[in-house]
């Protein structure tokens, strides 16, 4: 998989796609998003992770002084654009710069490395892609099927195991164990179940 190429053909293509749509479009994949805001979230998303591995940043504390100083949101969508372009440019400059297995903060405590970052930036820039199609009307460009693999097992393990790494939360399970096969290679057991418990920061109540 060519990380870096996927990056940026994705947000080329993200970018293509909300260029055919009005800023305050609603978004059907993003439940009160507009186009502008899925805009200025892969934008901002860019910047706070190319800046997580600028600055060598390791700890909780350094990656919310990073988040506490982001750049200010354009109120044109052109500048939004520039700016997204910039940010993906010096993303990708900083993931080219490094080697998977060098240190680097992420929020998935079990992988605090760069590959964790240059993996969850494809399905990041892929799914975001996907939802800026749908937006404009446009049948979504298929995902090539070694990043679609991947993706269905970095939802498991990350995006659905992260869960588990948060003190407070329990996991009840339920009856049986569901099976995901792909037609085109991979298989994942998954256990049924509900996931409870209240955020550290945020002091919601998940269910």
């Amino acid at each position: 998989m060519e990380h870096l190429t996927l990056i940026n053909t994705e947000t080329d293509r993200f970018i293509a796609a909300l260029r055919q749509v009005d800023a305050d479009a609603p978004v059907p994949t993003c439940p009160e998003w507009t186009a502008g805001d899925l805009l200025w979230h892969l934008t901002e998303v860019h910047a706070f992770w190319a800046e997580i591995l600028r600055s060598g940043a390791r700890t909780d504390e350094e990656s919310e002084a990073i988040e506490a100083r982001k750049p200010q949101r354009p109120s044109d969508r052109e500048e939004t654009i520039a700016l997204l372009i910039d940010e993906t440019a010096a993303l990708v400059a900083e993931l080219a710069a490094r080697e998977d297995a060098e240190p680097a903060w992420s929020w998935f405590t079990s992988d605090q490395t760069v590959g964790f970052t240059r993996r969850m930036q494809v399905h990041e820039a892929t799914m975001h892609r996907v939802d800026a199609e749908l937006t404009a009307g446009l049948v979504p460009t298929p995902i090539p099927h070694d990043v679609a693999a991947d993706g269905i097992a970095h939802g498991v393990e990350v995006m659905w195991g992260w869960w588990g790494t948060n003190p407070g939360f329990s996991f009840t399970p339920s009856a049986g164990i569901v099976q995901l096969v792909a037609t085109d290679g991979g298989a994942w057991l998954i256990a049924g179940g509900r996931w409870r418990g209240v955020g550290r920061e945020s002091g919601r109540q998940y269910d």
